[in-house]
């Protein structure tokens, strides 16, 4: 059980390790390198030392000193020993750049009432989130706030989209999150996202990275007969709502193969699930109103 204070969360935010959280609790000091005896190993990044700095939270700002590393560390562009990270602040290390974040730091930009809509969509949720097997996938072109949710979160997410072209559309680019148990973030997007089509939801004991391999081969599919290659925005509702009322059962097993089910919500709000019938199953779809 993790403490309620907020955390503190370091983000690799470019770098071999992008996407990588580094969670701190008030009171943490770790240690980043890519060396066995860092508390946080980054083995990827060659150009980080074994032990190259130390991130310490206080509950207001991040102390980051270096350790003596050949390269040292820069604060803000700025080549320094230690100094403070605030909220969105950022630093470079090695080969990578870190961006600093206060969990639950930005308040809704309006006030958010509960629903009894809403409750039961996190009634729904609650249990593959409490095993560890809930995700979901954002798109973040519909709103700033998403992404803004995602980044103030300590739940792991990552873009869909890879290299330099998929890191240049970060703004409006799918993302993938993984929700930890007694998560926060999955009460702050059902409350503020559930009816705007921010996303949809999915339960899979797979782990992440076999997730988000099987969810990008649908970012980009061939329409027939012609064999266009096309754009499948899948993690959009409204599109997801009119591909399962329109496509064959082959096509929805072959979406939801390894997924145990799949939430989203109807032009009214209302919630819907894509289902997999049995872990053997060939592939036999149920859509259905919970």
């Amino acid at each position: 059980m993790r403490n309620l204070a907020s955390c503190g969360i370091l983000q690799v935010f470019y770098g071999p390790s992008a996407f990588r959280k580094i969670v701190l609790e008030p009171g943490n000091v770790r240690c980043v390198g890519r060396g066995h005896r860092a508390d946080v190993v980054l083995a990827q990044d060659k150009g980080l030392a074994g032990r190259h700095f130390e991130v310490a939270w206080n509950g207001r700002a991040a102390r980051v000193r270096d350790l003596g590393s050949p390269s040292g560390i820069a604060l803000g562009g700025q080549p320094a020993r230690s100094g403070e990270l605030r909220h969105r602040g950022w630093m470079s290390a090695g080969g990578s750049t870190f961006r600093f974040f206060v969990e639950g730091f930005t308040p809704a930009p309006e006030p958010v009432a509960a629903s009894p809509q809403q409750d039961g969509v996190l009634a729904e949720l609650a249990a593959p989130c409490e095993r560890g097997e809930l995700y979901a996938v954002l798109d973040a072109a519909r709103a700033e706030r998403i992404l803004q949710l995602a980044e103030e979160a300590v739940d792991d997410h990552a873009s869909l989209y890879e290299g330099a072209p998929g890191r240049a559309l970060d703004d409006v680019a799918p993302y993938l999150v993984h929700f930890l148990p007694g998560s926060g973030l999955l009460g702050r997007l059902v409350r503020e996202g559930w009816g705007r089509a921010w996303g949809i939801y999915l339960a899979s004991a797979a782990s992440p990275k076999l997730v988000r391999r099987h969810l990008r081969r649908f970012l980009i599919v061939e329409a027939e007969p012609q064999r266009e290659r096309l754009y499948f925005r899948f993690y959009d509702p409204r599109v997801l709502c009119r591909f399962a009322a329109l496509c064959t059962v082959r096509q929805k097993s072959e979406l939801v193969a390894g997924l145990d089910a799949v939430w989203f919500e109807d032009e009214s709000g209302k919630l819907c699930r894509l289902i997999r019938e049995g872990a053997t199953d060939s592939g036999r779809m149920n859509v259905s109103h919970p």
